[in-house]
């Protein structure tokens, strides 16, 4: 999983590989307010792992561009 804070606007961003219950590869992404139980989630189908990983590049670029930072992931997902 990959995460990524804007403390300006207090929001998160993640995005994670995983595989559906078909095996279809997909990326969760996840997004909403820091501290707040709400958000939003999308699942977005990929056609294979090296699609997913460009995907992710795609999502981290677009992220640093609207002022967000990298951050680890919280420890109690």
């Amino acid at each position: 999983m990959t995460r990524w804070e804007n403390p300006l606007t207090h929001r998160y961003y993640e995005a994670r590989v995983c595989r559906d219950l078909f095996g279809q590869w997909e990326i969760l992404r996840t997004w909403g307010r820091i501290g707040s139980a709400l958000g939003r989630t999308l699942r977005d189908p990929q056609p294979g792992e090296q699609a997913c990983d460009a995907e992710l590049e795609k999502i981290s670029l677009r992220r640093q561009q609207r002022g967000y930072a990298r951050t680890p992931a919280p420890a109690s997902q």
